[in-house]
């Protein structure tokens, strides 16, 4: 979507009515967001009128994230058109994309059905990752805009990216240097550092949730799916695992773990970038072209959380502010037209530890043998001070 600035509300009141209290999990975001004028407030009891509803919307002049929850007593069907087109699916949910009927814009459409999971409450999930979208509004981030609800499933309406994916982009490139490589870890790190100083972190960092939002060579890069995004605060710990397997930190499989975690994950994305594979398979490399993007990726794939980068070291770092001509010389692996593929498969692993041990067990970072091993063998294995390596090393 071109224009960022399209704000595609459905109502909006100076004296809207407090919604009634939501029953179940998830009321304590509830009580925080749902206010809402209801749609006959808007357009009257005859609903709104094709001629005057994109007037009236634009006469709003709302913030973005002024916005609050929209619930079942405005139909989202009344305003959108669905499923034109399914642009993913994943591990709860659908998105869509979605026309909006008076101003005739696309918006994807994230749908998630409320009961699918009995072990997971998919429901006070996506409240939660509505109020982080909520408090977010950044150039490299996913805008939201509205939200809807009915009996069975939970709908947010969000920016459409048209570019593509990440690494898809990569793939498609005649020619990929470091140069390329830098820009989109700026861009990445600027999206990390807008979340943590709001006070969330992302918790499912990987390529695939990097998308361009535009078609064309000077598109940004847009972070997105914060499904297991969470609050924090400054200096407390956290204990559930979720994320994707590939990318975790290895603390957050110790149920303790901070924003750094997010840290880990970009660097295993860098990795993966430069090479087209992850760092922990039986096929990554142990060299770089460049000693500046080793010590950039050592940095952030650091086991200890309190030796990692942080993000303002990150941006500062020298690989980040070497002269792009210097950076040119760099191409990148071609195998990472291959990786391309490979990634879009990965699942994820929810916030809940039904199943981990078993996918801890196929993991292929430290965090997949038992310490007395680790110790044993770290000092004679780590021998270019990564503070990680693969599983081959343990056979």
């Amino acid at each position: 979507m071109g224009n960022r600035d399209t704000k595609p509300q459905g109502g909006g009141s100076s004296s809207p009515e407090r919604e009634q209290e939501a029953q179940g999990k998830g009321n304590s975001i509830l009580s925080k967001l749902r206010r809402r004028s209801t749609a006959a407030e808007l357009y009257g009891e005859a609903g709104p009128g094709p001629s005057d509803v994109g007037q009236r919307l634009r006469a709003l002049k709302l913030p973005r994230k002024s916005v609050g929850l929209r619930f079942s007593e405005a139909n989202i069907r009344r305003y959108y058109e669905l499923n034109l087109r399914l642009l993913g699916r994943g591990t709860f949910g659908i998105v869509l994309t979605g026309r909006h009927r008076a101003l005739g814009t696309d918006f994807a459409v994230k749908v998630v059905q409320k009961t699918k999971y009995k072990s997971v409450d998919t429901k006070a999930m996506f409240y939660r990752e509505v109020d982080c979208l909520r408090t977010l509004n950044h150039r490299h981030i996913v805008r939201y805009y509205d939200f809807f609800e009915d009996a069975n499933y939970c709908y947010a309406i969000l920016e459409l990216c048209r570019g593509g994916d990440f690494l898809a982009r990569l793939k498609n490139m005649s020619v990929v240097t470091e140069a390329h490589a830098v820009k989109y870890v700026k861009q990445m790190l600027s999206a990390i550092q807008h979340c943590h100083e709001k006070g969330i972190m992302h918790r499912d960092l990987k390529a695939d949730n990097f998308l361009f939002l535009a078609d064309d060579d000077k598109s940004p890069l847009i972070l997105i799916d914060f499904g297991l995004a969470s609050r924090f605060v400054l200096g407390t710990r956290q204990n559930v695992i979720c994320g994707s397997p590939r990318y975790i930190a290895p603390e957050v499989y110790q149920h303790d773990y901070d924003e750094r975690c997010d840290l880990w994950s970009l660097g295993v994305i860098v990795y993966a970038m430069l090479y087209g594979t992850h760092p922990f398979g039986v096929d990554a490399r142990s060299t770089f072209h460049d000693i500046r993007a080793q010590a950039f990726v050592q940095g952030l794939l650091q086991h200890d959380p309190e030796k990692r980068l942080s993000v303002a070291q990150a941006m500062r770092h020298p690989w980040l502010l070497a002269p792009r001509a210097e950076l040119e010389a760099y191409e990148i692996h071609p195998e990472i037209r291959f990786l391309a593929h490979k990634t879009a498969a990965e699942g994820r692993l929810p916030p809940t530890d039904d199943g981990v041990r078993k996918q801890l067990e196929e993991l292929t970072h430290l965090q997949t043998v038992t310490s007395e091993r680790v110790r044993e063998s770290q000092d004679g294995i780590d021998l270019e001070g990564k503070s990680y390596f693969a599983t081959r090393h343990l056979r």
